[in-house]
C-alpha cells in the first residue's frame, strides 16, 4: 500500500505568496513568472526562488510545488538545487534569509487580523 502525504489547503495561496515575494525582490512582474515557458533569465530565476521558498518556508514537497507551479518534480528539484548552490553568495543568502523569515511569519500575521 502506498502512503500519500496530505496536502495543505493553503498551499495554493502560499505558493502565490512566494511568487509575489520573489517577483518583488527581483523586479519581475509576477504575471511573467507564471507563464509556462518564459525564457527571460531573471524571470526564470525568480520562479526558481519562489519554488525554493515554497519548499523552505512552507515545507511543501517537490511534487506539490510542481503541481502548483505547472512544472514537473524534476524541474522543481533542479530549481531548488540552483538556489541552494547560489547561497554561497552572501548578498543572495541575505535576501533569501529575509524572504524566508517573512514568508514563515506572513500566514500567522494574516490569521491574527
Amino acid at each position: 500500500m502506498s502512503r500519500r502525504k496530505s496536502t495543505n489547503p493553503n498551499d495554493p495561496a502560499r505558493a502565490r505568496l512566494a511568487l509575489a515575494a520573489a517577483a518583488i525582490e527581483f523586479g519581475v512582474p509576477d504575471l511573467d513568472i507564471t507563464r509556462p515557458h518564459q525564457r527571460a533569465p531573471l524571470t526564470d530565476y525568480a520562479r526558481q526562488v519562489a519554488m525554493y521558498l515554497s519548499a523552505c518556508s512552507f515545507g511543501m514537497t517537490m511534487t506539490r510545488i510542481g503541481e502548483l507551479f505547472g512544472r514537473d518534480r524534476t524541474t522543481v528539484s533542479h530549481a531548488i538545487r540552483v538556489i541552494e548552490d547560489g547561497r554561497t553568495d552572501p548578498v543572495l543568502d541575505a535576501k533569501l534569509e529575509r524572504l524566508e523569515r517573512w514568508l514563515v511569519r506572513a500566514p500567522r500575521m494574516a490569521d491574527a487580523q
